[in-house]
């Protein structure tokens, strides 16, 4: 009696030890995300809401009367479906606008008319107002973000925390061509010198601090970076013929074959097309800004902003930062445009003055 009440215990302690484990299993598979595709119909809006699992991002295909578009969300996962739950549809003149309720995600409304497709913030008319100013550089709103900005021998570092400057070089250098940027770094040559250079500077924007190495090898001016992968940041010497990376953990330079990353795989390229033209790396963006004829648009040829653009200084994610009449504005299709800096500068020269983290 005694045994069979004990094997009869052990069967159920395994029976509830499998039911666990079921049950384990089963939030580990309901919460893990997939590729998924699913339509739906809103009033007299049809909707496809997609899930790229690979590339992490949603895609919602927007059909009512001419409008035929996409509209992305690099939202985290949710494991709900139908997330667009209604939608306010507005016609004034032929100026259609749709703006989407939604669960657990949020969408950018979208407008259009005869012209084609904008958004519902283009006629924002944002205006300045100086909060605060340093070395006089206007500042509005930061958005807690980090801008060096080149003030010819260095950069000022301003942000919520702290301003001040980085001073590098003896010489003023008006247009500073060769740099590159990645995570929270800037890497830059030594502008003191005058055709080659052997010395890289490495300023750490989390701490302002910055440091340099001697290189084994000089490179030409006459070069461009090509992109990174990890803390390795690869450079084209066009002089030379030659690409190298910088190895930032190691500060050391190596020389490489001639190869270029496409999405996240090695491709090997001749030293002629990297000579005759500058060939980067790449890597596919969901949702971007580009400049048309000094006009701004998003992805889907979303036209931005009725302003015009003197240069796009930086896309991050949603947010666009853009240079306007020597004001730096940023933009996000579901807030609309904020003034940031002014800078009397910016007038006068818009290239390659602005590093935002």
């Amino acid at each position: 009696m005694v045994k069979r009440k004990l094997k009869n215990s052990i069967k159920l302690k395994a029976f509830i030890t499998a039911l666990i484990l079921v049950f384990v299993v089963f939030l580990l598979l309901n919460g893990k995300s997939h590729s998924y595709e699913m339509s739906y119909t809103i009033g007299d809006v049809k909707v496809i809401e997609k899930y790229d699992n690979k590339d992490k991002y949603y895609t919602f295909n927007i059909k009512y009367l001419d409008i035929d578009t996409n509209i992305f969300s690099l939202a985290s996962y949710n494991k709900s479906r139908h997330l667009i739950k209604d939608i306010n549809v507005t016609n004034v003149n032929n100026n259609i606008c749709l703006d989407f309720s939604t669960k657990g995600i949020a969408l950018y409304p979208i407008c259009h008319n005869n012209e084609g497709y904008y958004t519902k913030y283009i006629d924002n008319d944002t205006i300045f107002k100086e909060q605060d100013s340093y070395n006089n550089v206007l500042i509005d709103n930061l958005n807690n973000y980090t801008y060096l900005l080149w003030n010819y021998n260095g950069f000022m570092y301003i942000n919520n925390k702290s301003k001040y400057n980085i001073d590098l070089f003896k010489k003023d250098t008006y247009n500073l061509n060769l740099f590159y940027q990645y995570n929270n770094y800037m890497l830059i040559p030594d502008y003191n010198q005058e055709w080659t250079f052997d010395r890289l500077y490495i300023i750490n924007i989390n701490n302002g601090k910055t440091n340099s190495f001697k290189m084994r090898f000089p490179v030409y001016f006459d070069s461009y970076f090509l992109g990174n992968q990890n803390d390795n940041v690869y450079i084209f010497d066009r002089k030379e013929e030659q690409e190298y990376y910088f190895d930032i953990k190691k500060d050391d330079i190596f020389k490489v074959g001639n190869k270029v990353l496409i999405n996240n795989k090695w491709e090997n390229v001749s030293k002629q097309k990297l000579k005759n033209k500058e060939v980067l790396f790449v890597n596919d963006k969901v949702f971007d800004y580009y400049l048309k004829d000094d006009v701004l648009y998003a992805t889907g040829d979303l036209k931005i902003t009725n302003r015009k653009i003197d240069s796009l200084v930086k896309v991050d994610g949603l947010n666009a930062f853009y240079l306007s009449d020597g004001i730096l504005y940023m933009f996000n299709p579901l807030k609309g445009e904020k003034s940031v800096l002014k800078y009397s500068e910016w007038e006068f020269n818009s290239n390659n003055m602005i590093f935002i983290y």
